[in-house]
This record gives structure tokens, C-alpha cells and sequence, in this order.
């Protein structure tokens, strides 16, 4: 029975590494890039920069990143705080005068940062 277990766990790692290593087909691209955060989605492609005199509180942080949208359930309560273009870390704020529901701030680095829009929003003025 032993020797069995061990063929199949070598059987599913040899398989798994060799689907990790698979080249990615155009299927698996993201439609745009987006941060998650409270439940909605916010689009940061082309978005445009903020002064820093627009940024407000605090408001969270990208927990996980990954640029493969294969596995991705944005329904998922887990998937919070997730980035297929920001790392880790990167921090979200509130912007001065503007819901949340409508669009957050992204910090992108040296103090600067972008507008992040709710991607229902986003759809609706790109579509």
C-alpha cells in the first residue's frame, strides 16, 4: 500500500509542475487591471493621477496578487483585496469628495497615486 501512495503523490506532483510550467494562452488574460476592495471591483487601466491634496484615509491594502486569472472567483469573500497589476502592500485610500462606490485611490509608488474606478462605472463609460 505504500509504494502505491508514493506512485500516485510522484504521479500528481509531475503533473502539477509540469501544468505550472505550461506556456499561458491568450484565454488567461486579464480583461483590464483592477484592484478588489469592499466587495467591488475598481479598473486601473489608463487611470488617471491624483495630487496628493485628493487622497484621504486609509482604507486598505492589496493582500494577494497574481497575473493568472484562471483560478480568480471574484465572488469569493477571500478574494478581497486582491491585484492582478499591484503587489502585495500596496495601500488604498479614500478620495476627498468622491464615494467609494464611485472610485478609490491606488498608491503606485514615491508618493504618487491614481484613480481607481468601480469597474460597473468603468464598463458603462468604456463600453
Amino acid at each position: 500500500m505504500r509504494r502505491n501512495e508514493l506512485s500516485i503523490i510522484r504521479f500528481k506532483y509531475m503533473y502539477l509542475s509540469t501544468w505550472l510550467r505550461r506556456p499561458k494562452s491568450s484565454e488567461e488574460s486579464w480583461a483590464y487591471s483592477f484592484v478588489r476592495w469592499d466587495n467591488t471591483s475598481y479598473v486601473t487601466s489608463g487611470a488617471e493621477e491624483l495630487d496628493k491634496n485628493q487622497i484621504g484615509e486609509e482604507i486598505g491594502s492589496v493582500k494577494t496578487y497574481s497575473t493568472d486569472d484562471t483560478g480568480y472567483d471574484m465572488l469569493d469573500p477571500y478574494e478581497e483585496n486582491f491585484s492582478n497589476e499591484f503587489p502585495v502592500g500596496t495601500t488604498y485610500y479614500k478620495i476627498n469628495g468622491v464615494d467609494t462606490n464611485e472610485a478609490i485611490a491606488v498608491e503606485i509608488g514615491d508618493g504618487s497615486f491614481i484613480k481607481a474606478v468601480n469597474s460597473e462605472i468603468w464598463m458603462e463609460n468604456n463600453s
